[in-house]
């Protein structure tokens, strides 16, 4: 039987099956996963029942004809947090790009609005993530 994440992707069951979150990235975030710990700053309300657990995070490549690739991280915490709240630095490197640098909150902020297609402003809240990369596969 098939099951579906949090984030609506169909996932087929497999023995080796061992992750309880799909978290997508597109390639261009490639460059936070150098460091083993990392933030991934999301829209979505997560539950906190997927802390100390083992997620599967996925990451496209452009143009689509290039193959993706996966690896596991077990999440550290899960913090529900408004934009203001969170750190400057934090919210700089989770926007980095390899295509661009990022160097101040206002960039950021506008990173973030041009990934969810809509303004932000600093009430709106978040899910802050701390994950600590485990494996390639």
């Amino acid at each position: 039987m098939n099951q579906t994440t949090l984030t609506g992707e169909i996932i087929e069951p497999k023995a080796e099956q061992a992750y309880a979150y799909v978290l997508p990235f597109s390639y261009d975030d490639y460059q936070k996963f150098s460091d083993r710990k990392f933030t991934s700053i999301r829209k979505k309300k997560i539950p906190k029942k997927f802390i100390g657990k083992t997620w599967l995070l996925t990451v496209k490549r452009q143009p689509r004809e290039e193959p993706s690739f996966t690896f596991f991280a077990t999440c550290l915490s899960i913090e529900r947090k408004k934009l203001e709240d969170i750190p400057t630095e934090v919210l700089i490197k989770d926007t980095q790009r390899t295509s661009s640098t990022i160097s101040s909150r206002a960039e950021a902020i506008a990173m973030v609005q041009q990934f969810y297609r809509k303004k932000i402003d600093e009430e709106t809240a978040f899910s802050l993530i701390f994950l600590k990369r485990n494996f390639w596969r």
